[in-house]
């Protein structure tokens, strides 16, 4: 399964107590890197987010992100705590009751009242199971990303193996064509040692053949190519993560596209070759994408 280290989901859910929402985004990046922003009542979560975006994630900086809106204070219930009131009156009274202090003091006012630190209270949050809603949340959202991650892989699955086509027509094309780039090269050469030399040596004219066919040889590379290409395919269908195999064999290639164009005598062969070094080019940029 190919994934594209790219992507982007975004998912809401409304709670008892508010909103929650989780945006993931990723880019391409060496090894995993997973960078979360939680809302500060979910910042312990932190290390579990990690583990459940490790689980499905092999590769990529991945930004994990969740906001949380409470509601407004307006639409929840308002509690009174009376057993609070009830001492704060006392107290009030006994003061009250305390020898030359009734004139002192000043009737109670009830706006104050309600200002006194928990005197008021709003329905309370109960963070343990919204934390608990969070993470099942986190993993829904997960499954929606992972989906855009296999659609874009699927997209650039499609494009390397188009590519890996046309490199193994490129290399057929060469093979058919350097049968003829010998016979041209020894017909030359045979053609400029006769203006130099009377009487040739059969033998010995074979022997500089065969080391001057050794140096412009092309054939293992052309093998090697081939076999490069044969596991691009393969490894395409591979089920894991296969971007680091397939950067590495981008670099194999590209050596022997660059020993091929060095050793062609032959402007055709050297023009494919050129080809063949723009298509490597062109997959080692989608290759940078998959995780």
């Amino acid at each position: 399964m190919v994934y594209s280290m790219t992507a982007y989901a975004q998912k809401e859910e409304m709670t008892p107590w508010g909103k929650l929402q989780w945006e993931l985004r990723s880019v391409n990046h060496r090894y995993l890197e997973v960078s979360t922003r939680l809302a500060d009542d979910f910042r312990l979560l932190e290390s579990e987010v990690k583990t459940v975006i490790n689980r499905s994630i092999k590769r990529g900086k991945v930004y994990c992100q969740l906001n949380f809106e409470p509601m407004e204070t307006q639409s929840q219930q308002i509690h009174i705590n009376q057993t609070l009131v009830e001492q704060l009156a006392q107290v009030y009274h006994s003061v009250e009751n305390m020898d030359n202090m009734t004139s002192k003091l000043a009737p109670i006012n009830f706006l104050e009242l309600l200002q006194w630190p928990e005197v008021m209270k709003t329905d309370a949050i109960d963070f343990t199971t919204i934390k608990t809603m969070a993470i099942e949340l986190l993993e829904v959202i997960l499954l929606d990303f992972l989906q855009t991650r296999q659609r874009e892989g699927d997209q650039l699955k499609l494009i390397i193996m188009q590519r890996c086509q046309s490199l193994q027509q490129y290399v057929e094309q060469i093979q058919q064509h350097y049968p003829s780039v010998i016979k041209t090269i020894k017909t030359k050469l045979t053609q400029r040692l006769q203006e130099v030399v009377e009487e040739l040596d059969q033998q010995r004219l074979e022997q500089e053949m065969v080391l001057f066919a050794y140096k412009l040889d092309i054939a293992e590379e052309l093998d090697r190519l081939q076999s490069h290409i044969k596991e691009v395919q393969d490894t395409l269908s591979k089920e894991e993560a296969i971007g680091r195999r397939l950067d590495f064999l981008m670099q194999e290639m590209n050596r022997e596209a660059n020993t091929l164009t060095s050793k062609s005598s032959d402007i055709t062969i050297t023009k494919i070759a050129v080809e063949i070094k723009v298509l490597i080019e062109q997959i080692r940029e989608q290759v940078q994408n998959i995780e």
